[in-house]
């Protein structure tokens, strides 16, 4: 239990109206949700004016799924476009938003072929990418709030995480659909908790549920692992008869089955005209482990075999491609604090970063440390939280299974290069991270006031640090400050 709000202090009393905005905790949690959520907003404007939108992560494939679903009216096939084998949702939905931003009022019969637009053409997805992670951030502020009405702190951290997390501002300034996934992501697991913290399963909640889960299943094909968690936690929240009596069975029930059937027009898709098991790589895994006698086994294990190795050194002393290569743990931190592959801070065509970038990398390894170390803590709480208040089963699965989902991909699917250890594929946990970074860090908030004002500090410092990598320039020799 989280203890009473303490007062402002008399002289504030005396001489101010601040009380009138509530305790100090709230008038601070407050003013800190908003400027984190500023904070994205700026960021995201500044990197729209000035990240080239071609140096985004498989950015021409991203440009030609867009311009054969708009100009030609269909999925482009493999030949046409490396991701080819994702859903439309995000291409269709950003190409308008790109070609809207060019020709506002928009004129159909004046508008180009999509891969024919210049590159400052792309600046409305950019705008529409800010709308997403702006989105995301109340989905996270809900459902901190629902875990934790009463602790102001935890609400607070929460935004302010995701607000300054590096792997988000950059995948917000390309044109990359994992900007929709997140947010879909999010919103579904944020319906689910209300639904099972609240016992509230009226039909606005189920609705937005189904549509973020529909919306999902159409835009990535690792939405399913939100669909799995919310599956596989309800069933076990259900085991709590409080909840098991709430719940409408019937709606739950066409629920599970509109969920089960929203995936079969993409695997069908899949399977007869793009000729693909929804289970990619798998197949050869199995095939190789099946005949044993034929060496396929060993040699996928053999060049798989520094999958798993962590090389700390490494990832604080040169993190930055090529080192580590196709070592998921330091390739995903990096990714996801730095920039690993070479998309924003430097380029990856450079034998390696000059020594300013170098430098600024470096930092942000260790900036890293503690939010990582408080966002695992946190979600090991949170996974201890689940069995006493088994209506936080969703969200506390969802880590698993997302990230899970993402090494079993990248494990089967190795590439020589290390292009798949991309942290952006596990961006549809975030909002799971987020919310445990802000149990972790309200958890400590609560134990003393110097640990309090302690991390008030650390973490403005980290914020102050965070807006010199995210804000785009070094690369273009423009370091911000």
């Amino acid at each position: 239990m989280s203890a009473a709000p303490q007062p402002w202090p008399e002289w504030v009393r005396r001489h101010t109206a601040l009380e009138l905005l509530g305790p100090p905790g709230l008038f601070f949690a407050k003013l800190t949700i908003a400027l984190s959520l500023g904070a994205i907003l700026y960021v995201g404007a500044w990197n729209a004016a000035k990240y080239p939108i071609s140096l985004g992560y498989d950015a021409q494939p991203n440009i030609f799924y867009s311009h054969f679903l708009l100009d030609q009216h269909h999925i482009p096939t493999p030949e046409q476009s490396g991701e080819s084998n994702q859903p439309p949702a995000y291409y269709f939905i950003a190409g308008i938003a790109a070609r809207v931003g060019l020709h506002w009022p928009f004129n159909w019969r004046e508008a180009r072929p999509f891969k024919q637009l210049p590159e400052a053409s792309y600046r409305g997805a950019q705008i529409l990418n800010v709308a997403l992670v702006f989105l995301t951030a109340w989905c996270i502020l809900w459902i901190a709030r629902l875990i934790a009405p009463r602790r102001p702190w935890v609400w607070a951290a929460s935004v302010g995480y995701f607000a300054f997390l590096p792997v988000v501002s950059k995948v917000e300034a390309m044109f990359h659909p994992e900007n929709l996934n997140m947010l879909l992501a999010a919103a579904s697991m944020a319906s689910v908790t209300h639904m099972l913290v609240r016992r509230d399963f009226r039909a606005r909640y189920t609705a937005l549920l189904v549509v973020a889960l529909a919306l999902g299943l159409a835009t990535r094909a690792s939405a399913i692992f939100p669909l799995l968690s919310i599956i596989l936690g309800f069933a076990f929240a259900a085991t709590d008869s409080s909840i098991r009596q709430a719940v409408p069975w019937r709606r739950a029930a066409a629920l599970a089955i509109a969920a089960i059937t929203l995936l079969l027009p993409w695997v069908a898709y899949r399977a007869f005209v793009q000729h693909h098991g929804p289970l990619n790589e798998t197949s050869r895994l199995v095939d190789a482990a099946l005949h044993p006698g034929r060496h396929e086994l060993s040699d996928f294990l053999t060049s798989h075999s520094r999958f798993f190795d962590v090389d700390l050194r490494g990832i604080f002393s040169t993190p930055w491609r090529s080192h580590f290569k196709n070592e998921a743990v330091g390739e995903t931190y990096v990714e996801m604090w730095g920039d690993w592959l070479g998309n924003f801070a430097w380029s990856s065509y450079d034998t390696e970063p000059v020594e300013s970038v170098q430098q600024l990398l470096q930092d942000q390894s260790y900036v890293g440390v503690l939010p990582t170390l408080l966002a695992v803590s946190g979600w090991l709480g949170l996974v201890v939280m689940s069995f006493r208040r088994r209506a936080l089963a969703p969200l506390a699965l969802l880590p698993v299974i997302a990230v899970g989902g993402y090494v079993y991909r990248s494990y089967v699917s190795l590439t020589h290069d290390g292009d798949l250890l991309k942290a952006i594929y596990a961006l549809n946990s975030v909002s799971a991270w987020a919310v445990a970074f802000g149990l972790a860090t309200g958890w400590l908030a609560e134990r003393s006031r110097f640990a309090r004002y302690g991390m008030v500090a650390v973490f403005a410092v980290f914020a102050v640090l965070e807006l010199r990598f995210t804000m785009y320039g070094i690369r273009d020799n423009a370091p911000i400050f």
